[in-house]
Formats: structure tokens, sequence, C-alpha cells
């Protein structure tokens, strides 16, 4: 997707918000640091603001994403952070993610235990009433059904913000798989058993009802297979449908790259994005060490953009280069002050 065709403009307040909220459940160990916060602002001005649905505070009800993530709200399942009751509305704010591009822009990486996953799609859903955010009870879950953008089965995995405020994955024991649905049978045309003059008018009228129903039905079973099975979550925040064996077969090293010239940022977030498995690796610079960013388990002959972003206050530098994964390739970066534009078309080139 290029990112000509994003929402440019992003809602701060929601995005804010968003960020609150993992805050507000400790998923952060520690505060990120304000050199990178720097530049999670400048890049999240570039990614589309989440979706804001509403759902019953009373009753079962569902939503729907723009990109097909079915979500079952059950208030009973839900609780305020401070123990309020919830009110009539439940508002949800729903980001769906599936290119890397977008991944990169909200801080989220594709890599567990230092291994690459085949991500199928990254999401966030987080839940509030009555300006109270909502927590899922204890022993409680929440039903979601996934879109299937990339492989009829993948593994669940629930997402954690590291001290450097990114995205990582934790896999859980729940697998996303096709839903299990049983053909409608084709009602049988009266003319395949019967002369054309020998059948009514009733009987001819019931055939096309029938057929009409027989198709209707039809049309519900394709929407209906373009997500996975129900599935139970656990907890609110960010998921991710996604290859975890990918890596178990892949012919994987090392990149290695030397920062010769920083422009006196202390901080910068470098990206790996690997092109073709929809996945996305990060290394951090800190210009306080020994100046080389490495990016581990690269999968080899793969076309791979590396970005460099760094900010000082409002002023982006950037670093891009193209490269394929080989062993023994090192490189050298040299960060550039960049407008916006310029910054804008070195996100697009990893499109």
């Amino acid at each position: 997707m290029k990112i000509g065709k994003w929402i440019f403009h992003l809602s701060v307040a929601l995005v804010f918000t968003a960020c609150s909220y993992e805050a507000n459940e400790a998923e952060i160990a520690k505060e990120t640091p304000e050199a990178l916060q720097h530049v999670d602002n400048m890049l999240q001005k570039f990614t589309s603001s989440p979706q804001m649905l509403s759902a019953s505070g009373k009753k079962i009800s569902k939503v729907t994403g723009a990109r097909g993530t079915i979500i079952h709200v059950n208030p009973d399942k839900l609780e305020t952070v401070d123990g309020t009751p919830i009110g009539d509305k439940i508002d949800v704010a729903l980001l769906e993610i599936s290119d890397q591009v977008n991944m990169m822009l909200n801080s989220v990486t594709t890599t567990t235990a230092d291994k690459p996953l085949e991500v199928g799609g990254a999401f966030f859903i987080k839940m509030w009433s009555k300006g109270k955010v909502l927590k899922l009870k204890e022993g409680e879950g929440l039903e979601v059904e996934y879109p299937i953008w990339v492989g009829p089965k993948m593994d669940f995995f629930y997402g954690k913000k590291d001290s450097l405020g990114q995205i990582g994955w934790e896999k859980s024991e729940i697998s996303l798989v096709e839903k299990v649905i049983q053909n409608p049978e084709k009602p049988v045309s009266p003319e395949n058993s019967k002369k054309v003059e020998e059948i009514s008018k009733d009987e001819y009228d019931s055939y096309l009802l029938a057929l009409q129903n027989y198709k209707k039905k039809q049309k519900q079973i394709v929407d209906s297979r373009k997500t996975f099975a129900l599935v139970e979550i656990k907890k609110l925040g960010w998921t991710s449908a996604a290859n975890s064996s990918f890596a178990d077969g892949a012919n994987l090293l090392d990149i290695s790259l030397k920062v010769t010239k920083d422009e006196g940022l202390s901080r910068v977030r470098f990206y790996a994005i690997v092109k073709g498995i929809n996945s996305v690796v990060s290394a951090n610079y800190r210009s306080s060490g020994d100046g080389v960013v490495m990016f581990k388990n690269i999968p080899k002959g793969k076309e791979t953009v590396i970005i460099g972003v760094g900010a000082r206050e409002e002023q982006a530098f950037i670093y891009v280069q193209e490269v394929i994964g080989k062993a023994g390739l090192g490189l050298e970066a040299q960060l550039m002050p960049a407008s916006p534009e310029e910054l804008r078309r070195a996100i697009s080139r990893a499109s």
C-alpha cells in the first residue's frame, strides 16, 4: 500500500489515549527515552488513527472493523479500571494493520525471542465507557474473529511494549484456524424430473424461492470465511496473527550497520523491512555506544530496506538503504536532516 493512499491526518488525541491505555496496564517496563518518543511522534503523523466504534453497554453486540475484524462485546465480561459502573455505551478503539510500513510507523516489530515472524496482521483493541478505561474481568475473555489476510492457519500472539517503547510478541496457546462451515444443499429444479407443462406455478415459485435462499446462504458463507474461527482473547491491547515456524526453516544471518554520522542525536530507531514475508526487524542506536547497530536473524537473499529515523524536536534525520541480505554484509550510515516530504518519500520506498 503506497503512503499516498494512507490517511495522512492523525487524530493526536486518540493516539495519545491509546498510548495511555497501555501505560495504565503497566505494560511498559520503564519510560521510553525522550529522544525515541520524538521519533515515534514524528512517525505516527504518517499513519492512520484508530477506528472509533460503538457497542452497547447493556447487551451483547458486535462491532466490525473496516478491514473485517469482528469483535463480540459482552458488557458482563468487562469492568472499569476504577470499579465504576459501565454506561449505556461502550467505545471501542481498533487498529487493523496488515503491512510492514504501518507496523513500523506504530512501533510494531515482528520478532519473538529474537526470531522473525511472518505476520498475518497486527491489531490493537481498547475499550472505555463514560470516559473510563475498561478491562476484562478476572477469568473472562473477549470473543474476536480476526480477518484472514495471509494463510488459513496462524499462531496467535499477545503484544507487549518494551522499555524502548516498541511492541514485541509473546506466543499464546491459541491457534487461528479456518471456520468449519457446511455448504448448503443446492435446490433441485423440478425441470430435472418433470416436463415443463407438468410443473405447477406454485411448485416453480417454491423452487425459485429456495434457489434465492441458497444463493443468499452462499454469500453469507463466503463472507464468513473471510475471518478465522472465533477465539477468546484474555487481554485487551495488541495482538497478532503470525507464522512462528517460518524462521525454523529459513536461512538467517545478521546485518551490521556502522553509524558514521549521527548529527548529534542521542538515539535513533533503525528498521529492517524484509520484503515478501511481511516482517519488520528493529534495532536502536545509542550515541554513547560503539556506533554499531546489529539486525539479528534477517532472512538470507531477501530484499530488505534499512531505514533509520532520528528526531530533534520537530527536525527529522533519516538514513535509507536497500540491500539484499547476505553473509558479511556491513553497512555505513550517515543520518541526514530531512524535511517532512523527504521523510514521507523515504518511508514510501519501503512500501
